[in-house]
């Protein structure tokens, strides 16, 4: 039996919190795998610990299920809450923009978010709140688009750094992000992913010829400073 596809469903910088959570839904019979992201040099660089480093991860199948098992058990532990909790303090606005965004928040705040503006007169009803789900999820399929004077950059940044390039046309066609119910979308627009196709194959063919050059001592302009490079590397003793 192949292993099913993990995605990133939460991500924490406690890994107390995120051990905790992943209990709750392994109890619910939901298959989770913890992934510690975290790095010694990150550390090292920034002189604390990297955001959101603990990565929790689900079946994208499992994803909707999650979600609902842990709106329905923090609505349990609302009464738990101190009278000083953060959100208490919130406004009208605030709450909703909580509940319009649901992803930018834990399902804790989410759910308490709801009660606030039912208790204030301002309960939204089911298929309200599925409705908003079903916006944000939209909003967040959106692809992004490359600003319009980039492309001419790029292509003249090719033919000094085709390696880097070939790395971004990769990334521009091929790209994708997890949605908050599991599916995944492309992230860059399909003129964009097209841009990438045609540049990640002008950056390889640039690269190899590149490469070529320097390896039977043709001497070519563009190659830039991967040529002092590639140069070092072959003088080396093995």
């Amino acid at each position: 039996m192949s292993t099913p596809p993990f995605a990133t469903f939460r991500s924490f910088t406690d890994p107390e919190t995120a051990a905790a959570l992943a209990t709750q839904l392994r109890e619910a019979g939901i298959t989770v795998r913890l992934r510690d992201e975290s790095s010694p040099i990150d550390t090292l660089l920034t002189g604390g610990v990297p955001d959101n480093f603990i990565q929790l991860q689900l079946d994208p199948r499992d994803f909707a299920t999650a979600q609902a098992f842990l709106e329905e058990y923090y609505r349990q532990q609302l009464h738990l809450l101190p009278a000083d909790y953060y959100l208490f303090g919130f406004s009208n606005t605030e709450l909703r923009e909580i509940i319009e965004k649901p992803d930018e928040w834990n399902p804790l705040d989410y759910v308490l978010a709801q009660k606030l503006l039912a208790d204030r007169g301002l309960e939204l009803s089911t298929e309200s709140l599925r409705e908003l789900k079903t916006v944000r999820l939209r909003s967040l399929a959106q692809p992004k688009a490359l600003p319009s004077g980039w492309r001419p950059f790029i292509w003249i940044l090719a033919l000094f750094y085709s390696l880097p390039t070939l790395l971004l046309g990769l990334v521009l066609y091929h790209f994708r992000r997890t949605l908050p119910d599991g599916s995944n979308s492309y992230v860059y627009t399909a003129a964009d992913r097209s841009f990438g196709k045609q540049l990640a194959i002008v950056s390889a063919l640039l690269y190899a010829t590149q490469l070529l050059a320097v390896v039977f001592g043709f001497h070519l302009p563009l190659l830039g400073p991967w040529s002092l490079y590639i140069t070092e590397l072959m003088h080396l003793p093995l």
